[in-house]
């Protein structure tokens, strides 16, 4: 198997990029870094990963990745997951091959 190096990419809102693997290439799309993390924790041992913080990073990342699986926040600033599901969507491109699984958290607020 090749070996996986990992790269900074400024121009892109300092997203992680993983190259050269066999694995599968997941997308993580969240705006809150701890939550990043834990997905890196949880799934870098048996897929690809790809890192992004925001919905329009997201966007970018899919027309040059082509991930295989988006997990996508739907709570974020700017471009919520909902509408970065419905943009990806609307792409011709897009719409067939990818698969999408929305993330929320709850938080209870006082």
């Amino acid at each position: 198997m090749s070996a996986i190096s990992t790269i900074n990419v400024a121009n892109l809102g300092g997203c992680k990029i993983k190259l050269m693997s066999n694995k599968a290439l997941i997308l993580c799309v969240d705006d809150e870094p701890v939550n990043l993390t834990i997905m890196e924790g949880l799934l870098q041992d048996s897929y690809e990963l790809n890192t992004v913080n925001s919905g329009e990073s997201c966007l970018q990342q899919v027309d040059l990745q082509k991930p295989d699986l988006i997990l996508l926040d739907v709570n974020m600033p700017d471009m919520d997951g909902l509408e970065t599901c419905a943009r990806l969507k609307s792409a011709a491109e897009s719409a067939k091959y990818r698969s999408y699984l929305s993330l929320r958290s709850l938080r209870r607020r006082n």
